[in-house]
């Protein structure tokens, strides 16, 4: 699976902060209270909807701000990385005649879909600074649900990451390094620069603590570095992309995960890697 990551530079607004949603839902005989609601906007011109979803685990809006932009991919994350929170999913047409297209989410991401009536309580502001607020309540087919809500609508949002320069700053410098002893098949010294808990981060049974574990590779093609693509730092995380030499006037573009381990970054991990032509 490919991984695109985004480097663009600049600030965007990020949407007001919210209250929580108060209510609860009732579905399959599991009773849950929402703490946290978030809004964002699906799809362009006549396709595009408000997608409201409510979770009985927090949003993590600083994980999620990292390509500048709240999506289905951040929900996705997000229900695999809390198995065991509940969820309530509603879409939004611009079409105040629609119907709405509800989904129970519970185990990690798995859903019950149906539909309700668009009920009157329900607004979306638009403007500067637009949300959607109401409530939703009513019982419907094994589901029952009394939700209040005011949020704001998210899009474009504030970067939560440090982008990495040219060169790479930092953690570039130990994928120069590390790949130099590769090129030199200095296995010893490849060794030295891997993070000592480097199995146990990536490992297949361990809850995933970032999002891109679950693509890890425990190698890399790569053995004649060209230079850095981009990347970004993110806590104790960096991600830097790059390109090899692979030969016949053919790149090899992938992306070194690294962790930060007592102030020194270290090598966790490569992401799959794709050859140009």
């Amino acid at each position: 699976m490919a991984v695109a990551l985004g480097f663009a530079a600049g600030s965007w607004a990020a949407g007001a902060a919210a209250p929580p949603p108060s209510g609860s839902v009732t579905f399959e005989g599991k009773t849950w209270n929402p703490v946290d609601a978030i809004a964002y906007v699906d799809g362009e011109g006549d396709e595009a909807e408000t997608v409201l979803v409510f979770s009985s685990v927090a949003f993590d809006r600083r994980d999620f701000a990292r390509d500048r932009v709240i999506d289905d991919a951040d929900l996705t994350w997000h229900w695999s990385s809390n198995p065991t929170a509940y969820g309530y999913r509603v879409k939004v047409k611009a079409d105040p005649a629609e119907q709405l297209n509800v989904d129970n989410i519970y185990d990690g991401g798995s859903s019950s879909g149906t539909y309700i009536e668009r009920p009157r309580t329900l607004r979306i502001a638009g403007g500067k600074a637009p949300r959607i607020s109401g409530s939703l309540a009513q019982p419907d087919g094994g589901t029952d649900y009394a939700l209040k809500f005011d949020v704001p609508v998210e899009g474009e949002v504030a970067p939560s990451v440090e982008y990495l320069p040219e060169d790479g700053g930092e953690p570039g410098k130990v994928v120069t390094e590390f790949m130099d002893a590769r090129t030199n098949d200095q296995y010893a010294r490849m060794a030295g620069m891997l993070h000592p808990r480097r199995e146990a981060l990536i490992a297949a049974d361990k809850p995933v603590s970032s999002r891109f574990f679950r693509w890890a590779q425990r190698g890399t093609q790569c053995r004649k570095l060209i230079g850095f693509t981009g990347g970004y730092v993110y806590g104790d995380e960096a991600l830097v992309a790059h390109a090899c030499d692979y030969g016949d006037e053919r790149e090899l573009r992938g992306v070194t995960l690294l962790y930060r381990e007592d102030g020194a970054w270290r090598v966790v991990a490569f992401l799959p890697e794709n050859i140009y032509e």
